[in-house]
């Protein structure tokens, strides 16, 4: 394990000495290509700890301002659940619909409760501080506050705590609300904040976040 940190840290310098040098003779793609397949862009995972582990995901509306955006929590944990799965190998996912209807059902105040309830080992838990779509009347940007958390069941400790910067989408340009329907702008930004969150748990390409910009304008 040393040996191959090691290598990988040679091959590192040697492709950082390459870019130096090809990039004063305008010679950068096969340097660029080398970087991303031997995972120079990954961006790594903040918390790896979902992998093998039964894991139930909550999101919980803490602003109380529900207008034009009925249900975004749980479109929002859905997603979420849906890009963990698709990109942490083994872990094991609770359903979604037995989580909304198990809230729906009983009455609970704390994550905990939830996961507890249906069995799993760790419950990521996100608390929306504010979710909205609309920047005046006439334009879309999404823009939302959360708290992101990874409780342990067994111990009921807050295993990962951290509260990201808003997230602004698109970050520089509002949509015109003639461009396209409320409801597929604002499943476009759930998409896109699902899969920010989803983040923190494996490791992405740093180089998606230009397609996240420019979806915002697709048809």
């Amino acid at each position: 394990m040393d040996r191959l940190f090691s290598r990988r840290l040679r091959l590192l310098a040697v492709l950082s000495l390459a870019a130096a040098v090809f990039t004063t003779s305008g010679c950068m793609g096969p340097v660029l290509t080398a970087m991303y397949l031997f995972g120079a862009a990954d961006v790594k995972a903040e918390y790896d700890g979902l992998k093998k582990q039964k894991v139930v995901v909550v999101c919980n509306r803490t602003d109380m301002d529900y207008s034009n955006n009925s249900n975004a929590e749980k479109h929002l944990a859905r997603q979420i659940g849906i890009n963990l799965k698709a990109n942490i190998r083994s872990i094991k996912l609770i359903d979604q619909q037995k989580v909304e209807r198990w809230m729906d059902e009983n009455q609970w105040e704390e994550s905990i409760e939830i996961g507890k309830a249906l069995g799993a080992d760790k419950i990521v838990a996100v608390d929306l501080d504010h979710f909205s779509i609309l920047l005046g009347q006439t334009l879309y940007q999404g823009k939302a506050n959360y708290v992101l958390r990874v409780i342990d069941c067994e111990t009921g400790d807050t295993v990962y705590d951290v509260t990201p910067n808003p997230v602004c989408w698109p970050p520089n340009t509002p949509v015109p609300t003639q461009e396209k329907p409320e409801k597929q702008f604002r499943k476009q930004f759930i998409t896109v904040l699902a899969e920010q969150i989803a983040r923190h748990f494996y490791s992405y390409d740093h180089r998606a976040h230009f397609a996240e910009d420019a979806m915002a304008f697709d048809r």
